[in-house]
């Protein structure tokens, strides 16, 4: 009972804290696109495109590696110090080979995959912040598996508020300078947030080091361990975030074989990932909390051999999952209008929240669905179906770009993502016989959200936060209604 307490308190942690940073986070969003418009947003894209690619090669699945041994470590009574020796030694070594790369290789990627855009010099500042984030990730780990994660979220916090106020000073100095500056300025700004979290992480760890009492005994053969799990799911990443920076370069390339400019299509990309997709993902962080917390916890019933309560957990966690992502589809949906108005004042952004509204739950669902396997030791499934998603994609942009447009981009991701769900959902259900309530945790909870905002539509309200929650109370008030939700859940 003290265990599942715990996790309850450090899943409401995780989850305040990430809407908290993403609140903070999609502010900032907004704040850079409307100063530096929906072109820029687009050039910016496509450096995190990169700058994702070396960052995938800088941790190279260490965060997943100290979580999951320091799990077992503990899980065992031994010491989990030895753990996070190595795991920092891996994490500089690869942190500072990425870093050397995106040095070396800035100029050509600069001149050809940003289309002469910008200079080199943003990518030699995104290159520096590499073995911070490797090392921060190590902590990060550490932190989740030892259930502070309170820790974590202030780090979190600390970080987003320093990157948030840093980059709008230094945007203000360098925008009119034009847009490559403007660009610098935002990875300026990253790179400073990035060292001051990785030393803040640092030194809690040192400051609860001796906290944690434990047998100084050592576990077999440690660094096999760490790399048995860090390097299969670190080379599977290689191939799934280089695939992918291919696709997002490409995207805007096959967008102007549909008959738009470059710019044109940069602007359509910057809307879709610059605008929309923050918007559709801010509740995803509910979700992306849980899955992070659940590793551990499934990863020491896996130890442990316990079937039936591993089976429970996921039952338990696909009800909320599904109750939760469809009233969150239906709000994004019916809210689309106000949402765009307030934040971008733009009534294209409004179109493309309420097609994404309808995928939104299925990529809600995928990422607590990668929880499960990761903690299940299937980590190795979950990027290899990245990758075929990935593959599948860039094969379809050749197809569907040229002939559908931005439209057709709008397919090719609703095709991939329900794509990546099924196949990780099917290992799931090999691995623990899960199993999807279709009508109790989907029919019903569509039927209460549509309810749910007909009455709410009766109420002329103007406040937009009061009209969400007043969405939000009828749905949970129609959901005891219908038994979709009892007061055992709740227990």
């Amino acid at each position: 009972m003290k265990k599942f307490k715990t996790f309850v308190l450090n899943a409401i942690i995780l989850t305040a804290t990430s809407l908290l940073i993403n609140s903070i986070a999609i502010s900032f969003n907004v704040y850079i696109s409307n100063q530096i418009g929906a072109e820029a947003m687009g050039v910016f894209q496509l450096v995190m495109s990169v700058y994702m690619f070396a960052i995938t090669l800088a941790a190279s699945g260490i965060g997943l590696a100290a979580t999951r041994l320091v799990s077992e470590e503990l899980a065992v009574n031994r010491s989990a110090s030895r753990v996070l020796r190595n795991c920092v030694i891996y994490a500089l070594s690869f942190g500072l080979l990425s870093a050397g790369l995106l040095a070396a290789f800035a100029n050509l990627i600069a001149a050809h995959w940003i289309n002469g855009k910008i200079s080199a010099i943003p990518f030699y500042a995104l290159a520096i912040s590499l073995p911070f984030i490797s090392v921060s990730a190590v902590f990060s780990g550490y932190f989740t598996a030892v259930r502070q994660v309170v820790k974590n979220a202030s780090a979190q916090i600390f970080e987003q508020l320093a990157r948030t106020f840093i980059v709008i000073y230094i945007l203000n100095l360098l925008l009119p300078r034009g847009l490559e500056w403007a660009i610098f300025a935002i990875v300026l700004g990253g790179l400073l947030s990035e060292i001051i979290s990785c030393l803040y992480l640092g030194f809690l760890y040192l400051l609860g080091k001796g906290k944690l009492k434990t047998a100084a005994n050592h576990g077999d053969n440690l660094t096999k361990r760490m790399l048995g799990i860090s390097l299969p799911v670190a080379f599977s990443s290689y191939i799934r975030s280089g695939l992918l920076a291919v696709k997002q370069i490409i995207t805007p390339l096959f967008l102007t074989r549909a008959g738009m400019t470059f710019s044109d299509a940069l602007a359509k990309y910057g809307i879709i990932h610059g605008m929309v997709v923050p918007v559709i993902m801010f509740p995803a962080r509910i979700f992306y909390s849980a899955s992070s917390l659940l590793i551990p916890e499934v990863s020491r019933l896996h130890v442990s051999e316990n079937p039936k309560r591993i089976n429970y957990v996921i039952s338990r966690t696909f009800k909320v999952t599904f109750i939760l992502a469809i009233g969150i589809c239906g709000i994004l949906f019916n809210f689309a209008g106000d949402f765009a108005d307030r934040l971008y004042r733009n009534a294209e952004v409004a179109t493309y929240i309420r097609i994404f509204a309808f995928l939104a739950p299925a990529m809600y669902f995928d990422s607590i669905i990668d929880g499960f396997l990761k903690g299940l030791n299937r980590q190795l499934s979950v990027v290899y179906i990245n990758i075929v998603e990935t593959v599948t994609t860039i094969a379809l942009i050749f197809f569907l770009l040229p002939a559908f447009g931005v439209f057709g981009y709008v397919a090719v991701i609703f095709i991939t993502e329900i794509l990546n769900g099924t196949l990780s959902f099917r290992i799931l259900r090999r691995e623990t016989r899960c199993k999807i309530e279709i009508f109790n945790w989907i029919l019903k909870p569509a039927g209460a959200i549509v309810a749910a905002i007909a009455a709410a539509r009766l109420i002329p309200i103007n406040s937009l936060i009061i009209n969400i929650s007043l969405v939000g109370v009828i749905y949970l008030g129609v959901l005891f209604m219908i038994g979709s939700v009892r007061m055992v859940d709740f227990r």
